[in-house]
């Protein structure tokens, strides 16, 4: 039995997912804007688990005895008001918090704290404020800087990456990106292109990009989708590699104008609706779509004149076309890529018996991949009930799997469809 691998899905099904990625999260990466809750209290924020079992166990008046190393030492240190002497206000006024800080182990860990603390314009108070970084952020900073300890997670990984880019802490910064490299998903490139000036890595926004080109249908049904800025969505819009219909494009759209209109506190009338999208409107490609679907669905929206909507039924039928500011030709979407296992395959000569086990096949690739599916021959019996249960893994870890079962009545080569694994 031949597996071909379907590499890039058809218009229609499915959206595929990356060979690399890792089934992290169903939830966006992180808040659109620097996060607001309120921030934990400052002895939540401790070293690791090792780390906090030294320093909870070592003696008050002889702790320096119990760190092997000056690392563990110093991270006694962390988060402490002992010796202190400077401390932060740090976060906006409603969720601010008072951390205590080192001026000798800032200064040796960021130019940015070395100047405030020691140059020409050294700062004289000893307290200092600090509204545009958030307190989880800014302690996970400093935990860096006292122990070389990264502890980052889906909640403050783009604020601490703000924080290591003012601070000038490009390890820590380096860290911030790799661990959004690791993460990415079609939930949250959104959010990562939103806030892409902060990270400024051209291979990860390249990424970004070929996340949205491939997984298109799940970003867009994200909720980062809906929080992205104007400039973002244009982005997306404009984008001729997207892999995705047009319908869902403008559904979407039509939902992130709503959203907008209320951060925006209008009533999601189609009048303000279009006031908010502005030129993004025409970047979907309207006249793209099968007649059905526009007449269906975009036609009745509400979202197109009147006048534009006879412009767009009078393309599909008319000889004489009127000029639309709708691009009206189809996006060219991603290269279909079909691998087979076998070369060639004859229905009588080379057949592959089926005894009820699993069969696998294994593949290399020398860059990123987006696997769309698995395609089976089937059966040369002339009625045959399917059961198939498919996974796909790398280095043993399960990144997708799909079951689905139906009958087939009729000699084929090849199952019906490709079997897509989301």
């Amino acid at each position: 039995m031949e597996v071909p691998l379907f590499v890039q899905r058809t218009r229609g099904s499915s959206n595929p997912i990356p060979f690399y990625s890792q089934n992290i999260t169903n939830q966006p990466l992180c808040m659109y804007k620097v996060p607001t809750r309120p921030a934990p209290e400052s002895t939540s924020a401790e070293p690791r688990p090792s780390t906090v079992a030294l320093r909870r166990s070592w003696p008050s008046d002889n702790w320096q005895s119990y760190g092997a190393t000056i690392r563990e030492r110093n991270a006694v240190m962390f988060n402490n008001g002992l010796m202190s002497d400077v401390s932060f206000n740090v976060g906006p006024k409603e969720s601010c918090q008072k951390i205590p800080a080192h001026k000798y182990v800032l200064a040796t860990g960021s130019s940015v704290f070395y100047a405030m603390f020691y140059g020409e314009l050294a700062e004289n108070s000893s307290a200092i404020d600090i509204p545009d970084v958030e307190p989880f952020a800014f302690l996970t900073l400093l935990r860096y800087l006292y122990s070389d300890e990264t502890d980052l997670n889906e909640d403050n990984v783009l604020s601490t990456l703000y924080a290591a880019k003012k601070y000038l802490v490009p390890h820590l910064a380096r860290a911030c990106v790799e661990f959004l490299e690791q993460n990415l998903s079609a939930s949250n490139v959104c959010t990562l292109l939103t806030q892409s000036h902060l990270f400024e890595d051209a291979d990860l926004l390249d990424r970004c990009w070929k996340v949205i080109d491939a997984q298109a249908e799940l970003a867009l049904a994200s909720e980062s989708f809906l929080e992205v800025d104007h400039v973002t969505l244009q982005g997306i819009l404009d984008r001729e590699t997207l892999n995705v219909k047009e319908l869902v494009l403008f559904n979407a759209l039509c939902h992130w104008a709503e959203k907008e209109c209320d951060r925006r506190e209008l009533r999601p009338t189609s009048e303000n609706m279009r006031q908010v999208l502005k030129k993004a409107l025409y970047l979907v490609r309207v006249p793209a779509m099968p007649v059905k679907e526009f007449a269906n669905h975009a036609a009745r929206s509400g979202l197109l004149s009147l006048q534009e909507t006879t412009d767009i039924f009078l393309h599909f039928h008319s000889d004489t076309k009127p000029n639309l500011e709708f691009n009206c030709n189809a996006r060219k979407g991603l290269q279909a890529i079909v691998v087979h296992r076998f070369q060639s395959s004859s229905r009588r000569s080379n057949q592959w018996r089926y005894r009820g086990r699993c069969d696998s096949i294994q593949f290399a690739v020398d860059k990123r991949i987006f696997v769309a599916g698995f395609g089976l021959f089937g059966s040369s019996a002339a009625a045959v009930n399917y059961e198939i249960r498919i996974e796909l893994k790398k280095n043993g870890q399960v990144l997708a799997e799909t079951e689905t079962s139906f009958f087939q009545t009729v000699p084929t080569e090849y199952l019906p469809s490709c079997l897509n694994i989301l």
